[in-house]
């Protein structure tokens, strides 16, 4: 009887032990990958830039923000605000949209540290006809991938006219939804 017990222990043990080695507790790289992003900038700047790409959880309609960001030092922030055509939260659908000012599909601001800590400052909403396209080519709730290019001019409040310019092109992404 002894020998009956200790087998089904044994069994028992390994049996638990293949439960847990067959769970599956594991992610893919694709669950905990951040979005990234790159693009080109001409103009007032010049170079090549890379970042991390996401988009925060939606509860409304009435727009989709894409962040693109850099922390480290010459910082930027990219933000496309797209006002998509639809009915129902969530992330846009796959199509191409105009940037622009207000009366286009999406607006953009992008801020970048160049020395200091005041950035220099370039958008498509005051006007001065700047704007380009965003391409959203894959859309579901925890990703979104396209490209993008637009033209954005630095206001000037003091003069009150646009007194720079910067042409951003080959930009790529693959933003992730926030998870706060």
């Amino acid at each position: 009887m002894k020998l009956k017990n200790k087998l089904y222990l044994i069994l028992a043990l390994l049996f638990i032990i293949s439960l847990i080695s067959c769970s599956d507790n594991s992610t893919s790289s694709d669950d905990n990958d951040q979005g990234s992003a790159t693009f080109s900038v001409s103009g007032d700047l010049q170079g090549s830039r890379s970042g991390t790409a996401s988009f925060p959880p939606v509860d409304a309609t009435l727009y989709w923000d894409l962040w693109i960001y850099s922390i480290g030092d010459g910082g930027f922030s990219l933000d496309i605000r797209l006002f998509p055509d639809i009915e129902t939260p969530g992330p846009p659908p796959t199509g191409t949209y105009t940037i622009g000012d207000h009366s286009a599909d999406a607006t953009v601001d992008y801020s970048e540290f160049t020395s200091g800590d005041i950035p220099q400052v370039f958008s498509t909403k005051d006007g001065g006809g700047y704007g380009g396209s965003i391409t959203i080519t894959a859309s579901n709730n925890d990703m979104v991938r396209g490209t993008f290019q637009f033209t954005a001019g630095r206001w000037n409040e003091s003069t009150e006219s646009f007194t720079g310019e910067i042409s951003i092109t080959n930009g790529n992404f693959t933003a992730r939804r926030e998870q706060f």
